[in-house]
């Protein structure tokens, strides 16, 4: 097991933050262009874009407040497990959505069922180990977080298998729009390695977390990757 220091603990935990604020940028960047772009969408399309831009915003909120209340609140301690913190319930709660992706697919398949339901109820299977996860870590230390740490286990692998159903639909969905929208294979060929990129390295966070998780539960190495998660989608 891996003796906890200020590096192994704290490092982690700030590099996530970094990357996190980074990759909130460039979504902030995405949503503005998205709105000065595409007025003509949906209303309902600009309202799910405009909740999950709240949701981000909202995450990067937790994971500040989590790295100012381990670093300064608590002066870098070594004692990590031991310390209770209710921002990094929030954070994995704030973490698990994926509606839009569901709603996306329904919409691109036709409205198919067959395809959506089973995709909505993993999703919705993820999101509810994560937010009951996340709801329990609010009350506890992280030492008394590993008396549930199945939790995380199914939330996490249940998110990793979501995320390689979402690639692999939404490639196959693409590659049907590739055939038959002859005039638009290039988008179409770019969105199909998007799809496939994006699940692959959701899918390989997520497993990174695991195996963090399971190998040195006393540092903050899962957390920092953990932090960064969310941005993969």
């Amino acid at each position: 097991m891996i003796t906890p220091t200020v590096e192994n603990i704290y490092g982690p935990i700030l590099i996530g933050c970094t990357l996190v604020g980074i990759f909130s940028g460039i979504v902030w960047a995405q949503m503005y262009h998205y709105f000065l772009m595409f007025k003509d969408d949906p209303r309902w399309l600009k309202l799910t874009m405009a909740l999950l831009w709240v949701l981000d915003t909202i995450h990067i909120v937790f994971v500040v407040w989590n790295v100012y209340y381990f670093t300064v609140s608590h002066a870098v301690s070594l004692n990590f497990a031991n310390i209770r913190s209710w921002t990094s319930g929030a954070v994995i709660i704030s973490s698990n959505v994926n509606a839009g992706v569901v709603r996306a697919i329904w919409a691109l398949s036709d409205r198919s069922l067959p395809l959506a339901t089973p995709l909505g109820i993993m999703c919705s299977a993820a999101a509810a180990f994560g937010i009951a996860y996340g709801f329990m870590m609010v009350f506890v230390t992280f030492a008394k977080s590993y008396d549930f740490s199945w939790l995380l286990y199914t939330t996490l692998s249940t998110e990793a298998f979501c995320d390689l159903f979402i690639s692999t639909a939404l490639f196959v969905l693409f590659r049907r729009l590739y055939i038959q929208a002859k005039s638009a294979h290039t988008l179409m060929h770019t969105l199909m390695i998007y799809s496939v990129n994006t699940g692959i390295l959701q899918s390989v966070l997520a497993l990174a977390v695991l195996v963090s998780y399971a190998t040195a539960p006393s540092s903050g190495i899962y957390l920092g990757i953990f932090l960064v998660l969310p941005k993969g989608k």
